[in-house]
């Protein structure tokens, strides 16, 4: 088995968790290519960036507006790693998520619930379990972005099933054709950001399950064809009721898809085991 680095977890996630290299300083960037490699264990290497987080410890982001989900008086969220500044926060969060979403793309074959609420929490608590207690849990407050206003935090979980049902009667996508499947996937993403479901990190948990959803098709979506910047235009255009941008950025980045990935679809309301319980570290897929 050769050895994995974080450069190659960084390709393989596809652009959908942008892991910035730069943005780690020089020793995480070490035992994140020791925990690639599978030199050290998971367990040990998130104490490891938990204690070297401390040398930068200067105090919470200060802010005007309280969130429960933030440190009292600060714009940073509330983190199992105790982890203070801002942008250590945003670069080792974006570190481990993008391991986890390489786990999850790295099976041949995953068993999950019909698209729907189970299975978006499911994937939310297995990227962002290790860094925050929320993960997997709908928000409990309303959020906006640009003077937009998600979903009331009231109606997520009536929202969700509609969505999957949407997926469940259009057979999962898989009998689409490309023109049908851009409009399909561009309708979809474009619900899913407006439900906007977690207090943080729904970009990057829709992008996963919109590629699953793809995979499943026979398509693959390749997030990192397309600007960083004309994405979020594209979901705000899409908020503004203009679907025209997103449709364009799925028939650029959506090519068929040449791997194995199969889906083993469960009753929504069947309890599966946190996928942490069934997916091994991101190491052990490398050959």
């Amino acid at each position: 088995m050769s050895k994995a680095s974080i450069d190659d977890i960084r390709l393989s996630a596809g652009g959908i968790c942008k892991m910035d290299i730069r943005r780690l300083d020089a020793i995480e960037r070490i035992v994140c290519d020791d925990y690639a490699s599978g030199s050290i264990s998971r367990e040990d290497w998130l104490l490891k960036l938990r204690k070297h987080s401390k040398v930068y410890e200067s105090g919470p982001t200060p802010s005007d507006k309280s969130s429960e989900y933030c440190y009292e008086g600060s714009s940073v969220l509330k983190n199992k790693l105790k982890i203070t500044d801002k942008g250590r926060l945003y670069a080792v969060e974006n570190a481990v998520a993008t391991f986890r979403i390489e786990e999850i793309l790295a099976q041949n074959c995953i068993r999950i619930n019909q698209f729907g609420i189970n299975t978006l929490s499911r994937l939310h608590q297995f990227i962002f379990g290790d860094i925050y207690s929320f993960a997997g849990q709908f928000r409990t407050e309303d959020i906006a972005r640009d003077g937009k206003k998600f979903c009331p935090k009231e109606t997520i979980k009536m929202e969700l099933p509609r969505i999957a049902m949407y997926i469940v009667r259009g057979g999962n996508f898989a009998l689409d054709d490309l023109g049908h499947f851009v409009q399909h996937i561009s309708s979809t993403h474009s619900v899913l950001n407006s439900i906007h479901p977690f207090r943080d990190g729904n970009g990057r948990t829709i992008r996963l399950f919109l590629t699953m959803l793809a995979r499943n098709a026979g398509y693959e979506l390749e997030y990192s064809l397309y600007d960083k910047q004309k994405q979020i235009e594209a979901d705000r255009e899409a908020m503004n009721g203009n679907p025209n941008f997103l449709v364009a950025m799925y028939s650029q980045i959506t090519v068929p898809f040449d791997g194995s990935y199969e889906i083993q679809f469960t009753d929504e309301g069947e309890i599966l085991p946190p996928l942490s319980k069934v997916i091994h570290p991101v190491s052990a897929h490398v050959e």
